[in-house]
C-alpha cells in the first residue's frame, strides 16, 4: 500500500501543478480544461480504491471497540448516577432542615434581644430615665447572629448544580424574538421559484458552482 500511496501522492501533486499552470485563452483551451477535469476522476477513483477498504475496516473496528466500552461502562455510569441522586436528595433534605433550624435560631435570638431590651427599658423607667427608656424601645432590635451548622459532611469531588429547562405551553404567545425562521421551508421555496421568490425579509442569492 505504501507504494500505491506514493504513486497517488505524485499524481495528485502533478495534477495540482497542471491545474495551477493551466490557462484558458480560447475555446480549444476551454475544451482541454474540461478534458483535464475529467481525467482527475481516474485519480479520485484510484484514491478511493486505495483508502476506502482500510477506512471501512478501521471504522468497523472502531465501532466494535466503542460499543464494547459502552456496554461495560453503562452499569458503572448508572451506579454513579443512582448514588449521586441519593446523595443529592440527602443533602437537599439536610439543607431544608438547616433552614428550619436557622429560622428557629433567628427567632429565639430576636425574642431574647427583645426581652433584654424590654428589661433594660423597664429598669431605666424605674430609675426615672423615661427618655432613655423610650429610646431603647424605639431603637431597632439588634439580635445576635447564630448560624446553624451544616448537617452534611464535606466530601471531595461531590457537587451539583441546578439545571433549568423549559416547556412551551402555548406557542402562539411566544414573543417574536424567540421564533426561529424555517430555513428548510424557505430554502425549498427559493430553489423552486429561484429569482421569482418574494418572501418579505428574505434576500435571494444566486451562487455559481
Amino acid at each position: 500500500m505504501e507504494t500505491d500511496v506514493l504513486a497517488i501522492k505524485e499524481k495528485g501533486s502533478t495534477a495540482l501543478q497542471t491545474a495551477q499552470g493551466l490557462t484558458i485563452g480560447d475555446n480549444d483551451g476551454f475544451t482541454m480544461a474540461g478534458a483535464f477535469r475529467d481525467s482527475l476522476r481516474a485519480i479520485s477513483a484510484e484514491i478511493d480504491a486505495t483508502f476506502d477498504g482500510p477506512i471501512s475496516a478501521a471504522f468497523k473496528t472502531h465501532v466494535e471497540i466503542v460499543s464494547a466500552k459502552k456496554l461495560h461502562s453503562l452499569p458503572v455510569e448508572e451506579a454513579a448516577r443512582v448514588v449521586k441522586n441519593k446523595m443529592i436528595a440527602w443533602d437537599y433534605e439536610q439543607k431544608r432542615l438547616r433552614q428550619l433550624e436557622q429560622a428557629r435560631l433567628d427567632r429565639c435570638s430576636r425574642e431574647r434581644a427583645e426581652a433584654e431590651a424590654l428589661t433594660l427599658a423597664l429598669e431605666l423607667e424605674k430609675a426615672g430615665l423615661k427618655e432613655e427608656a423610650a429610646q431603647v424601645i424605639e431603637e431597632p432590635i439588634r439580635a445576635e447572629v447564630v448560624l446553624a451548622p451544616n448537617l452534611t459532611p464535606k466530601i471531595d469531588g461531590f457537587s451539583y448544580r441546578s439545571s433549568w429547562r423549559f416547556k412551551i405551553t402555548d406557542e402562539a404567545l411566544l414573543p417574536r424574538a424567540f421564533l426561529i425562521p424555517d430555513d428548510k421551508k424557505i430554502g425549498a421555496m427559493v430553489r423552486a421559484l429561484k429569482a421569482a421568490t418574494n418572501i418579505p425579509g428574505v434576500l435571494v442569492i444566486e451562487d455559481k458552482v
